[in-house]
């Protein structure tokens, strides 16, 4: 399968944008473009303009907070009118702190924790659980964790819904929640933003974002953004170097109809980082942060494409009908060396892997759905309904060479371990996987204080899987499979004032399963059911939005060893997560932005052959808090200067199971931001990241060969910001 060659040459011809018309930068001192500082409006308009912004976006407002979010309700939905637990990341966070990756992003966001995996890529968790993709409101089956994201400077804001979504996601293989990456759309009026940042290990980084109308009537509108980033890492011999280009194009046709194509390609080359073996006591080795084991040649290369087509069509009634398809390509190889085992003790030795693999990914999404205000019984009600689905297929070939024993740790070099092999491919295989679904909400105001919010799905899923050529090919091999599983929804919004809303919601999610017991059959799908209740509150003009969440999962049907059939199972476990969530985002005072966030977590095993109470999430920290706060002066002698500062704590936390005396005490990281606006045109900006330099795990215990990576020494980073 080959992606379409004029959206490739499109967005190719795209990433020479930067060397014409940048002078990039990212973290932004507050100039607000008039030219994008557009109005919100209600997303329920008859036949508004299809340039006009929706509620929900960030881009131009200047702000640390949205007043909506489009992944509970399709369309924008007020974050105080939605019963669940919800947090944006905005343009402006992301501007103002240098956040460049997922990874960054979610790493601040309340109640999130963030695993490296490779240097490239992450893995997500939220409540004690995995967490799910969105891309444009599209779900995408196991597309977050482990899987490398685009640069987020396509990326009007990130939204993120903690707990289950199966009413979103269908099967919702991670109930921890669900991020919804939105991209930036096409406006009439001309902008431009450039920046240009360097910062420590030779981080240099340029990007550049153009839009506007290019005819009279504005009917036609784009945007082009196209980004680069070349780097060196705090550990030995690695560096990395990434493009992005990203066209979008907006076409009315008439006043009630808009037609939106969009394009991206990234092209990444990095060189991996698994982190460090630990003894095979679990005592950790006196390695400095700079140590890698990681062999000097070894390279992920990694190219993506998306390609998606959209239209909408406005009624005069307020109902809006979109009909959205997604084109996605991954082309993956990674030649690589990492240590296989933990440290011997008694020599420091480990054994030593090196392998060549090569991957093909491909998706293919539609998603289609109608959302509008129902007239009943004198009151205005709405309702979505829709339906979706995705192929996904992988492709992988590859081959391992010798594992090498009894490797001296502290030798590799010498060693001969980080001489180059030949691995010619040994294997080879195919898997396949199918959703689709159909799903509806509606809003219902029973009172005019209080609205019912009730919905569901039926999924149908299903998973396949084979080996190819040089492999011995064999027939597909069925996976897991769910018929028409219904996952339903309920909550209710008490508005207590204008301002503050109580509210109380109950969530199911299922999960297929492929292991089976002694009599061949597979196991039912897990059953998970999350209770949450909270309060929210908009005050300040909708200048300062705070919420506060406590929650319950019970994730039952589990698989549980069978302890009279050995490699057989049994449906009965059972595990429960339960806290709190707190947040505060906005301007609490003129000139002073903040995001800040608290969360709890307790988890524990209720039923279980071998770990029945105790904790069965001890990755994650009980206590979390997470805070960035920016004042701008705006009177006085220092007018245009800007002073912030953030902080991360976590309390304690380790490795499971066997590796849970991996463990490390809580910590807090520090950042700081100084800024100067020039004129209205440029700023410049300093970060300093881990301003104490503490050094700490970012990843740790999840197993005793990887995984183990030290967080990033103090950095610093300044950048040159101008805007048209």
């Amino acid at each position: 399968m080959k992606t379409h060659s004029f959206f490739r040459r499109a967005i190719l011809a795209g990433l020479s944008l930067p060397a014409l018309m940048t002078v990039p930068a990212v973290a932004q001192n507050k100039i607000k473009d008039e030219t994008v500082a557009l109005p919100r409006i209600s997303v329920t308009d008859s036949l508004r303009d299809g340039a006009a912004p929706t509620a929900a976006e960030t881009v131009g407002t200047g702000s640390y907070t949205s007043s909506a979010v489009t992944l509970m309700g399709k369309e924008a939905v007020s974050i105080k009118e939605t019963p669940s637990s919800v947090s944006v990341i905005t343009r402006q966070v992301m501007d103002d702190w240098n956040m460049v990756t997922l990874q960054d992003a979610l790493s601040q966001a309340t109640g999130v924790t963030t695993i490296p995996n490779d240097g490239t890529q992450a893995q997500y968790n939220s409540r004690g659980y995995g967490m799910n993709a969105m891309y444009n409101g599209i779900p995408s089956y196991n597309a977050l964790s482990g899987n490398q994201q685009f640069d987020l400077a396509i990326y009007d804001r990130v939204e993120v819904l903690r707990g289950t979504a199966g009413m979103l996601m269908g099967t919702d293989p991670n109930p921890g929640g669900t991020v919804n990456m939105v991209t930036k759309r096409a406006r009439a009026d001309f902008a431009a933003t450039g920046t240009l940042s360097y910062g420590s290990w030779n981080n240099l980084r340029a990007m550049a974002d153009v839009t506007g109308a290019v005819n009279t009537d504005r009917s036609l509108r784009v945007r082009a953004v196209a980004s680069g980033q070349w780097r060196d890492y705090f550990y030995d011999h690695a560096d990395s170097n990434k493009q992005v280009g990203y066209l979008t194009a907006e076409y009315d046709i008439g006043a009630a109809t808009t037609v939106a194509a969009t394009g991206v390609v990234q092209r990444d080359r990095a060189t991996p980082f698994y982190g460090i073996p630990v003894y095979s006591n679990l005592t950790i080795p006196k390695l400095p942060r700079s140590f890698s084991p990681t062999a000097p040649w070894a390279r992920n290369d990694t190219d993506t494409y998306e390609q998606t087509l959209a239209v909408e069509h406005r009624l005069d009634s307020g109902w809006v009908l979109k009909g959205q398809a997604r084109w996605w390509q991954r082309d993956y190889r990674f030649n690589d060396s990492y240590a296989a085992s933990a440290v011997n003790p008694a020599n420091n030795t480990i054994s030593y892997a090196r392998r060549d693999n090569s991957w093909e990914y491909f998706r293919q999404n539609i998603d289609l759905y109608a959302a509008g205000p129902l007239e009943l019984f004198g009151r205005t009600h709405n309702l979505v309904v829709g339906y979706n689905r995705e192929r996904y297929q992988s492709n992988n070939r590859g081959g391992s060479a010798p594992v090498l024993n009894n490797v001296p740790l502290f030798n590799l070099e010498g060693s001969g371990a980080w001489i180059r092999p030949d691995i010619p491919a040994t294997s080879g295989g195919k898997s396949y996987t199918f959703q689709e679904g159909a799903y509806g909400q509606a809003r219902i105001k029973l009172l005019d204080p209080l609205t019912l919010v009730a919905g569901g799905r039926f999924s149908w899923f299903t998973t396949r899987s084979r080996t190819m050529a040089p492999s011995v090919p064999t027939d597909w091999r069925q996976g897991a499979k769910a018929d028409g599983e219904f996952v339903p929804y309920l909550g209710a919004i008490y508005d207590v004032t204008p301002q503050v809303t109580l509210y109380a919601s109950g969530a199911q999610t299922f999960i297929p399963q492929t292991v089976t017991d002694y009599t061949g059959r597979t196991l039912d799908p897990r059953k998970g059911t999350q209770y949450e209740v909270g309060a929210k509150g908009t005050f300040l003009d909708e200048k300062l939005n705070a919420s506060l969440a406590l929650f319950q999962i019970e994730d039952t049907n589990r698989a549980y060893a069978d302890p009279d059939h050995p490699n057989f199972y049994l449906q009965i476990g059972k595990v429960r997560s339960q806290g709190v969530d707190a947040e505060v985002t906005g301007q609490p005072l003129p000139g002073f932005d903040l995001t800040a966030g608290y969360s709890y977590l307790y988890t524990e095993y209720i039923k279980d052959r071998t770990s029945q109470g105790l904790n069965f999430s001890n990755w994650y920290p009980k206590h979390s808090l997470k805070l960035l706060g920016l004042y701008h002066i705006e009177d006085g002698a220092l007018t245009g200067f800007s002073l912030g500062g953030g902080v991360t704590w976590v309390t304690d936390y380790s490795g499971n199971g066997s590796n849970a005396k991996l463990a490390q005490n809580g910590f807090a990281l520090f950042n700081a931001q100084a800024g100067y606006r020039i004129n209205e045109t440029l700023s410049v900006s300093l970060i300093a990241s881990n301003i104490f330099d503490k050094k700490y795990f970012a990843a740790l215990g999840r197993s005793t060969n990887t995984y183990n990576s030290y967080g990033t020494p103090r950095e610093f980073t300044a950048t040159l910001t101008a805007k048209l």
